[in-house]
């Protein structure tokens, strides 16, 4: 299977929403470091990145850019990079994730 079709699957299935739901949930370190590897790669798909944002994925990424893991908060830079014409709506109405102010 080609990778956009995998991630239009995943799209389908409320794999965005699922996603960013264990972003906000969870704090072990490893689910979280491959949850957000899944993020950085839907992140990259024009069907994806608005679901991601719509589900809060933003708001969920910028709570761990203070974790201890390297790992993680590069993942979370990434993926908060690639979302960033996606939430460019967002960001005119007044919300930008203060974590993300914090670590610029």
């Amino acid at each position: 299977m080609p990778i956009s079709l995998l991630q239009l699957i995943i799209l389908a299935s409320g794999g965005p929403a699922e996603l960013v739901r264990v972003m906000r949930t969870y704090a072990y370190e490893k689910l979280l470091w491959t949850t957000s590897r899944v993020l950085k790669v839907l992140s990259v798909c024009q069907s994806n990145k608005p679901a991601i944002v719509e589900a809060g994925g933003m708001q969920a990424l910028a709570m761990h850019l203070g974790h201890q893991s390297g790992r993680l908060v590069q993942n979370c830079l990434w993926t908060l990079r690639n979302l960033s014409d996606a939430a460019n709506k967002v960001v005119s109405e007044g919300y930008y994730p203060s974590g993300l102010l914090f670590t610029l």
